[in-house]
């Protein structure tokens, strides 16, 4: 990241020591803000559709219980490629359970995953964004608890 300061050296500026300061300031609490969300677990929201928002900080975590059969759906694509996400499942109610991902989504050997069907259990699941949306899922763990 790069801040007034750095940038008004750039473009041939001298920032005054009060700049040189409050950036200093502001680029500590930046680094600790990145280094607190980085590697936090997002919840998300359970429903027939679980959204899936990529404009949500830092984080490339996300977490789910399902119960019931699930379609994921992903908001605020970024325009940066290529993003890579990891997604844990959890098999809530009875278990047995499907996960759908948008169409066109590229998947291991162009199948539907197959989750783990125990209720409780745990798949993790790696999702790489490209361009125009494009999705290419892959199971990472299966039956994991």
């Amino acid at each position: 990241m790069i801040g007034y300061a750095e940038w008004a050296v750039i473009a041939g500026q001298t920032p005054s020591a009060a700049q040189w300061n409050v950036i200093g300031d502001n680029q500590d609490l930046f680094e600790a803000e990145f280094d607190a969300r980085w590697d936090e677990w997002h919840a998300l929201s359970d429903g027939a559709t679980v959204v899936v928002n990529l404009n949500s900080g830092y984080n490339k975590f996300f977490k789910v219980t399902i119960a019931g059969t699930r379609v994921i759906s992903f908001t605020n694509i970024p325009t940066v490629f290529p993003q890579v996400i990891l997604i844990e499942v959890t098999q809530g109610g009875a278990g047995g359970y499907t996960l759908t991902f948008p169409a066109g989504s590229d998947t291991e050997y162009h199948e539907a995953l197959i989750l783990s069907s125990t209720a409780g259990h745990i798949d993790l699941i790696g999702v790489v964004i490209s361009a125009n949306a494009q999705y290419r899922v892959v199971h990472v763990g299966r039956d994991l608890y």
